[in-house]
């Protein structure tokens, strides 16, 4: 019966400890959910940005037909580049 209990006791402590854990882990989904929604506001705008930016460059680079190709990928390398830089992507 003693054996029981000790069982049951441990069990119980067990328990309650994940328990706290688990209300200590659900206290953090608010701030977690912002975060998510903040990312995602800024990943829309960064798409948006460089759709814009995507617009410009193909003007500017009508405007220029005598490129060659090599000038025209590497002038491409570097506008990319400088947008991935502007939005704050430093894994380019």
């Amino acid at each position: 019966m003693e054996s029981i209990r000790d069982s049951l006791s441990e069990e119980l402590v067990k328990m309650t400890e994940q328990c706290e854990k688990l209300r200590a882990e659900a206290s953090m989904l608010p701030s977690v959910k912002a975060e998510l929604d903040a990312l995602r506001r800024r990943h829309s705008a960064a798409l948006e940005l460089m759709g814009e930016r995507d617009e410009e460059g193909v003007c500017h680079m009508r405007a220029m037909p005598t490129m060659r190709d090599e000038n025209m990928k590497s002038g491409l390398y570097n506008y990319n580049h400088a947008l991935m830089v502007k939005i704050g992507y430093n894994n380019w």
